[in-house]
């Protein structure tokens, strides 16, 4: 399963490019954003993790921290813990065999936040993907 943890440290070091939406409590949200690593891929034994600055094109829009453990049963445990200028967004749990992890909180304008955060793609790139079906 290292493979499924060393595919997520590289999904999430690329650098994506990404149009970045108003944060709205009206209804449904996605938001893609871009990211910088800012720390280097931390292995320690079955636990990866680093540290990322979250941009749009316009420059940084807040940062993120993301730690996968490898529990040698089916697919890695997750955390992403991502910050921005309008609150801050948590998603936690195992990871989906579609590269997801669920919502599980937030604060400020994404207070009660729920949804999911993929691992996906944007055109040629990898991406960071928030789907949140609540919030605020």
């Amino acid at each position: 399963m290292r493979r499924g943890c060393a595919a997520v440290a590289l999904i999430v070091t690329a650098v994506v490019v990404a149009a970045v939406p108003a944060a709205d409590a009206s209804g449904p949200l996605t938001l893609k954003r871009s990211f910088d690593r800012v720390g280097e891929v931390k292995i320690e034994g079955h636990r990866y993790s680093s540290r990322l600055i979250l941009s749009s094109p316009k420059g940084p829009v807040g940062t993120a921290r993301y730690t996968c453990i490898d529990r040698r049963q089916g697919l890695p445990h997750c955390s992403v813990n991502s910050k921005f200028s309008e609150g801050r967004i948590r998603a936690r749990g195992r990871l989906s065999s579609r590269g997801t992890l669920p919502i599980v909180g937030g604060s400020g304008a994404f207070r009660n936040a729920r949804g999911d955060v993929a691992f996906g793609k944007s055109g040629r790139h990898a991406a960071f993907i928030y789907r949140l079906d609540s919030f605020g």
